[in-house]
């Protein structure tokens, strides 16, 4: 159990983590000499069944909510870095390496708003396919890292490449709103689908081959679905 604050003798620290990731991206972010409180930073600091980051997770975003693949070159140019919950991220090198860095709270899938309905009635989503002329890394239903607080412009142009900015008003209708699914329960997905993340430089993902996704987790499958604000 965790030992102190709002949580006290209440939640477990994988609990904590799971339920309240803001609350713990600020814990990292505070000193303090209490005992027990260092003792879940520290523990959130330390991953060590993850040596190596998700591929093509950067854990740190823009202020617009842009993907920042060069940190270094980030953090010398003043400009700030936030996490994929949009919190200011004071120490970006030390957040890269912990729990919360090298993996996303959620994984999100654009879509428009008649294939929302769809998915919300039928509880899945449909894999793209390569037969259909629309699935460029192969057969799979496609997910993204990038935040749902991102310009719509850095949504469209890592999902779509530069061909986005040139069809604007074509591929706007393929994100009119996304499905937010937590990333922890997309591994059980992956696990019983024996399905593998393939990724591409930008934050683009392709899951569970040909196999639907199905929204079947404990939430209600409405807390999922969501519209862009415009």
């Amino acid at each position: 159990m965790i030992g102190f604050g709002k949580y006290e003798n209440k939640l477990t620290w994988e609990e904590v983590l799971d339920k309240d990731p803001r609350y713990c991206e600020w814990v990292l972010n505070q000193g303090s000499a209490q005992p027990r409180f260092r003792e879940f930073q520290h523990w959130l600091q330390v991953d060590e069944e993850h040596d190596e980051e998700l591929p093509g997770y950067k854990g740190l975003f823009t202020r617009d909510g842009d993907l920042i693949s060069d940190l270094r070159a980030h953090v010398r140019s003043g400009e700030p870095c936030f996490s994929q919950l949009q919190n200011l991220v004071k120490n970006p090198f030390e957040y890269s390496k912990t729990r919360l860095g090298k993996e996303p709270k959620f994984l999100y899938h654009l879509t428009d708003d008649e294939s929302l309905e769809q998915i919300l009635k039928s509880g899945q989503i449909l894999p793209s396919l390569e037969q259909d002329g629309d699935a460029h890394m192969g057969d799979g239903v496609y997910l993204t890292t990038i935040p749902e607080w991102a310009s719509k412009e850095f949504i469209l142009r890592n999902n779509y490449g530069p061909r986005a900015a040139l069809m604007k008003d074509e591929y706007s209708r393929r994100a009119e709103a996304f499905i937010r699914i937590p990333f922890e329960e997309l591994k059980d997905f992956l696990g019983w689908a024996g399905g593998e993340f393939q990724t591409e430089e930008r934050s683009v993902f392709a899951v569970g081959g040909g196999r639907p996704l199905r929204l079947r987790w404990r939430t209600s499958i409405k807390e999922y679905a969501h519209a862009f604000s415009t």
